[in-house]
């Protein structure tokens, strides 16, 4: 059952007339697709109690019945939704349809239909002769054999309802089937050039408007930017922390408390490491993930498979894929890609997008993959420093950067720089983050203001008390390890609050060749009231 009626997002809410059970091959319930009085069609989730098919399987509509069928080779019918469904089962028919509709069909149905003979009834409409042109291309690619029947006579708009309405018999539709699967051969689409266009999924905006194309479904936010449905790319020289960072974000998800300042959603991960198990093991450690209260983490080493019968990387894919799917997995993490896909050269583009493409497939089960890659010797800018061919890169949803942080004395060693853009985030700017005492990364801020904090510290250390030891700017730049501007801002700022003073001509300025050279020094609390900085 469903609530009585379905709230949109602008809390209008809309009355259920109708619920259709999609369930597995046992009769479960996975989900219901409710049709409400205005026709919009809100799917429901039991398990979740909500709104939302989540991460429920896929499958056609009476799916026990249509595997029955196939199964002995019998007729099936694919109609455009389940109201027609219901028409045809009157009838003494198997029926089904796919869930949403016209233009939802996906490839993944037509193992359900293997074995069967395949009518499809297409809707009197644009879109629904589109929908059935690609049903058919696509049964027709997995080797079913199908047929289009056109049902003479139907208003526009209508369906196999209407005609059964009308007065259709159950032996004038397969009158009509028999003729046209007689016609109709397996390995051909259609017979003309423009036929075999027609099967071509193209979409106007309008369609786009009126698909039900969900938000991002971020497990992590931005900055890290992990959403289910994409894939992620995170570069790094070996040895500075991605797989420290990989498994400290998997700590925060497992935990459902926020990384980075960012939100996260609990959810379940499978990693795969390259790692040998000591090794993984003091890596676990480290990011206290060598617990056995935690549960959700799932691995497997590549050194396990050596040796075995799992076939070349699109195999293992897909068998990654069913795990994925069967055990509920949020987040796959490949660690690293060019290891795992036993790519022999990173600077061949067509191999190293070849192994991305499988990750495409398990995304697309609404799972969030992440895959990890060294930086190349020479570094570069983000999206250009991973090793290799930057074909990869242009796979990736969104590519993250990972550096050690430059200077700042002994933070410097626990600090790191992270950098992000993506088609969804967008860019995530330099941000700095810092590995802490409890062994877990902060974010400290924008690499800009962290930079200019530590300038401000560093000039409140460094800077004498007195007036006639008054430092120069260039005196400054030269114990400080960033840029000019940054080190000027902080003088001007710390000149405006009265922390420091800087006077043209005084301390060591007087021996500068410019006459406008200042010196700058932090004067007591006596001297502060006495002075004025001239600094600007």
């Amino acid at each position: 059952e469903t609530p009585a009626a379905w709230t949109d997002r602008d809390g209008v809410a809309h009355r259920v007339c109708e619920r259709y059970r999609y369930t597995d091959e046992a009769g479960q319930t996975l989900y219901v697709v409710a049709r409400t009085k205005d026709k919009q069609f809100p799917i429901w989730n039991p398990k979740l109690a909500r709104w939302k098919r989540g991460e429920a399987h896929r499958v056609l509509y009476r799916y026990p019945q249509v595997l029955a069928a196939a199964k002995g080779g019998e007729l099936v019918f694919i109609v455009e939704g389940e109201k027609d469904v219901g028409s045809l089962e009157r009838l003494g028919l198997v029926a089904t349809c796919n869930p949403g509709g016209a233009g939802k069909w996906r490839a993944e149905y037509c193992s359900a239909l293997a074995g069967a003979r395949v009518a499809i009834l297409p809707d009197n409409d644009e879109p629904g002769r589109r929908h059935a042109q690609q049903v058919l291309a696509s049964l027709q690619s997995a080797g079913v054999q199908a047929a289009i029947v056109g049902i003479a006579g139907l208003p526009a708009k209508g369906d196999v309802s209407d005609a059964i309405a009308a007065g259709m018999s159950k032996e004038d539709l397969l009158a009509l089937v028999e003729e046209a699967l007689q016609v109709q051969t397996p390995c051909a689409a259609a017979e003309s050039l423009e036929g075999r266009a027609s099967a071509l999924p193209i979409h106007s905006v309008p369609e786009l408007l009126a698909m039900d194309v969900p938000e991002p479904q971020y497990i992590i936010a931005p900055p890290l930017a992990l959403a289910r449905g994409t894939v992620v790319e995170l570069d790094a020289y070996p040895k500075h922390g991605k797989t420290r960072l990989a498994l400290d974000a998997i700590w925060s998800l497992l935990h459902g408390s926020p990384f980075l300042d960012a939100p996260t959603t609990k959810t379940k991960v499978l990693y795969l490491t390259e790692e040998w198990l000591i090794t993984w093991r003091k890596a676990l450690s480290e990011a206290h993930l060598l617990d056995e209260q935690i549960a959700g983490l799932h691995w497997m080493s590549l050194i396990d498979l050596q040796g075995g019968s799992f076939g070349d990387w699109e195999q293992i894919c897909e068998l990654l894929r069913g795990y994925c799917v069967a055990n509920q997995i949020g987040l796959l993490v490949v660690d690293t890609l060019a290891r795992w896909a036993k790519v022999g050269d990173e600077n061949d583009a067509v191999a190293m997008a070849a192994a991305v493409l499988p990750l495409r497939l398990i995304a697309a089960e609404g799972v969030a993959v992440l895959f990890l890659r060294h930086d190349r010797k020479g570094g570069g800018a983000l999206g250009e420093s991973g090793r290799g061919s930057s074909a990869t890169t242009g796979e990736a949803d969104h590519i993250l950067h990972l550096q050690r942080k430059t200077g700042g004395g002994k933070e410097g060693g626990r600090q790191r720089e992270l950098e992000g853009i993506g088609r969804l985030a967008g860019m995530t700017g330099k941000l700095i983050i810092e590995l802490g005492e409890f062994g877990h990364f902060e974010l400290l801020g924008a690499r800009s203001d962290v930079v200019y904090e530590r300038a401000c510290r560093h000039l409140l250390t460094v800077l004498p008390v007195r007036r006639e030891e008054a430092w120069t700017l260039k005196e400054l730049g030269s114990r400080f390890e960033g840029s000019e501007s940054t080190l000027k801002r902080a003088l001007d700022d710390l000149c405006r609050t009265g922390e420091i003073t800087g006077q043209q001509r005084v301390g060591h300025a007087a021996q500068a060749k410019s006459k406008k050279a200042i010196g700058y020094w932090r004067p007591l609390e006596q001297q502060q009231e006495e002075l004025v900085c001239d600094a600007g």
